[in-house]
């Protein structure tokens, strides 16, 4: 009978508000036969209490001076004893069922080392922002290169692969779990991906802002370490586009965060280093530019965009027909979309939005029908 050990490792540094429910999300499995190992990176607020309080003989808590995320995470990978190993944030949560999807795709192959799903994004709160995250496995390994697919939160590992490479690298501040997932695919790790939502990934406020340098420094060194390592023709022939692609991650971060411009320096490197991007008037690199603009760190995805245009630089040449279109476009789509979710308010700003940037969409029928509803909601 399949029944392998999972042991379920939550690095914990001053989160204990949020440190109960986490490990309340292991413990209720439907997968039993697991062991959850809370590391406590030197707290100094209640997480130890919050640790303390479960008896259930499944819970071992480790205590260790504050050494990072990274490094309570190792202490954790040293005192497994399970086949597979998991990976919980100590402000994430875990759906009922997460071991249960994850592990039947183990037992249909025997000589996969790691499986993900989907994660839901939730805000401080708890409550679901109506997002997910996960794009599932590459088609080829080495298009792990263009950055982070999964949340760690999502993923399920055999532990005898995680013992092949090296553990996660505690001089990383950000980014440890792709460079994690870029190692193991280096090694051969087989991957699998399944379409349900299995964890959750709590989104802070001003989570952008905070990272944005950060987050660059950290996406370079991975690239760094394997692109300098020994690899295959096929790896090393994605080094360019790994590049520019973490440029222009970069690039939206920084547009997120207010930092024009860096987020204006970022790109024109990007286009530097790969001069197709300019191709089709930039449509490429605004389309993935353009998939930021909903991040959950983004207040309003037209005011992003209109930073994004006002800022690129002059060497992409994009027209101002271009501008007018992208933009006009996106405005009427937050109508819709705030119409359909019941606001009225942001139907108008939306609706004023777009016809100011292109006075044509005045004739969209069904744009001027939902601007004339919103100006009569109908009472609750």
């Amino acid at each position: 009978m399949f029944n392998p050990k999972v042991d379920i490792i939550i690095p914990a540094y001053n989160q204990g508000h949020y440190l109960k429910a986490s490990v309340d999300s292991a413990l209720s499995q439907t997968w039993q036969n697991l062991e959850v190992i809370i590391v406590d990176d030197g707290s100094t607020d209640n997480t130890a209490a919050v640790a303390k309080s479960f008896t259930d003989s499944r819970v071992t808590y480790i205590y260790q001076e504050n050494a990072g995320l990274s490094a309570a995470r190792n202490t954790g990978l040293r005192n497994m004893t399970g086949e597979y190993v998991s990976f919980l944030d100590s402000d994430d949560l875990f759906f009922p069922k997460k071991l249960d999807i994850l592990l039947k795709q183990f037992e249909k192959k025997s000589n996969l080392g790691m499986c993900a799903g989907n994660s839901v994004l939730i805000n401080e709160e708890g409550e679901p922002i109506g997002k997910t995250y996960g794009m599932g496995m590459p088609d080829k390994p080495e298009e792990w290169l263009l950055g982070n697919r999964i949340h760690v939160g999502s993923a399920v590992v055999k532990s005898e692969w995680i013992k092949r490479v090296e553990p996660f690298d505690e001089s990383l501040r950000a980014c440890e779990d792709w460079d994690m997932w870029l190692r193991l695919s280096a090694a051969g790790c087989e991957m699998a991906w399944v379409a349900d939502s299995v964890s959750m990934y709590r989104v802070h406020s001003q989570q952008m802002t905070r990272e944005t340098t950060r987050m660059k420094t950290a996406m370079f060194a991975v690239l760094g370490k394997i692109l300098d390592g020994p690899l295959e023709p096929e790896w090393l022939e994605m080094a360019t586009k790994a590049k520019s692609a973490a440029l222009i991650k970069s690039a939206a971060r920084a547009f997120l965060s207010g930092d024009t411009d860096m987020a204006t320096q970022d790109i024109a490197q990007a286009v530097q280093i790969s001069p197709d991007l300019k191709a089709k008037q930039g449509a490429d690199l605004l389309e993935t530019l353009k998939g930021w603009a909903y991040s959950p760190s983004s207040p309003d995805p037209l005011q992003y965009m209109v930073s994004v245009f006002d800022h690129l630089p002059s060497e992409l040449q994009i027209p101002t027909s271009v501008r007018k279109n992208e933009l006009g476009s996106l405005a009427v789509n937050l109508a819709f979309e705030n119409y359909l979710e019941g606001k009225p308010s942001l139907v108008r700003k939306y609706f004023i939005e777009a016809v100011k940037i292109d006075p044509s969409k005045i004739v969209n029928r069904k744009l001027c029908s939902i601007f004339v509803q919103s100006l009569f909601p109908r009472a609750a």
